[in-house]
């Protein structure tokens, strides 16, 4: 990835789990979740990439979009990076009950704390793809790159706006191919 400069890629596929988050609830929130791309820096610090695939449409390959659609999921491997959750804090989310469809998506053993600095996207857009047989495809991609500006404070808002759904009483609509949401219905009808 050349618009990181020299660095090295250390981790493919690496779960993240932080800290209780510092937002207004009586109830404990984290984030969890699984990055594309850990790269170490020559500086020393850290960037978070992940990959997209999307369709060579022309609003594709625009790197604003990029980053706009996907900012807050990058941002919340960055935050989950430099605040990551305990060791006491990651057994006290297995021995808990009181989880929604997150407990997969936890690592089992705690990360160290880093400094990320840059946050970035790598989508490849197919512009064509073709069978040759034997299960097999060919294809061809353009790829956009999207850096994506780090923003704890639009990133923990969202968190705020997400645990005041989840802790209300009264359900909001929803999709009944919603995976989050019949865990949803399955935790608040346990409960």
């Amino acid at each position: 990835m050349p618009e990181l400069g020299q660095g090295l890629v250390i981790e493919t596929g690496g779960g993240v789990c932080s800290g209780r988050l510092p937002i207004d609830s009586p109830a404990d929130f984290y984030i969890a979740g699984s990055f594309d791309h850990l790269a170490k820096l020559k500086d020393g610090t850290y960037a978070v990439v992940d990959d997209k695939t999307s369709s060579a449409k022309p609003e594709n390959l625009l790197a604003e979009k990029q980053s706009t659609t996907y900012a807050s999921q990058v941002n919340a491997y960055a935050y989950a990076l430099e605040k990551p959750g305990t060791q006491g804090w990651i057994d006290k989310v297995y021995e808990s009950k009181n989880h929604v469809n997150s407990r997969r998506m936890v690592p089992k053993i705690a990360r160290e704390k880093i400094c990320v600095s840059r946050l970035g996207l790598n989508n490849f857009a197919v512009d064509s793809l073709a069978h040759t047989g034997n299960g097999a495809f060919n294809f061809s991609t353009s790829r956009v790159w999207a850096e994506i500006g780090k923003d704890y404070i639009s990133l923990l808002a969202l968190c705020q706006k997400i645990a005041d759904i989840v802790l209300n009483p009264t359900q909001p609509d929803h999709s009944v191919n919603c995976n989050f949401c019949a865990d949803f219905i399955i935790h608040r009808n346990s409960g």
